[in-house]
């Protein structure tokens, strides 16, 4: 008959032992490592957000501004005056073309001395 050999007990113990040690190391690797990932998104998520801050505020800046110069008095004059083509009272409009090009060749500029153009009046 053979004895058991209390060595192998002892043997096969710790090497589950050993098993379960690493199996609870690489879990907790793990899950620092998915802690680390998830804090450097946030990171990043962080950074985005505040370049998307910026950005409003740089943008709301700009539109207090126009809102300023759209509720100042001159602007309401300038498009009552531009865009309704009213006019105060004792106050002529001249509606000119914004194609000055064809104006430009209508009218023929001669360079006559003054006497000359006297004369063609009188005559």
């Amino acid at each position: 008959m053979q004895v058991p050999n209390k060595n192998y007990k002892d043997i096969k113990q710790k090497g589950l032992v050993r098993w379960l040690l690493l199996l609870v190391l690489w879990m907790l690797i793990l899950s620092v490592y998915k802690g680390f990932v998830q804090t450097r998104r946030g990171f990043l998520r962080l950074d985005e957000a505040s370049l998307r801050l910026e950005t409003v505020k740089r943008e709301n800046n700009e539109l207090r501004a126009r809102l300023e110069v759209v509720n100042s008095e001159e602007y309401k004059l300038k498009i009552v005056r531009d865009k309704l083509r009213m006019q105060k009272q004792d106050e002529v409009v001249v509606v000119m073309p914004e194609d000055f090009s064809t104006i430009s060749q209508d009218i023929e500029v001669v360079d006559k001395p003054i006497w000359s153009k006297w004369l063609g009046l009188l005559l």
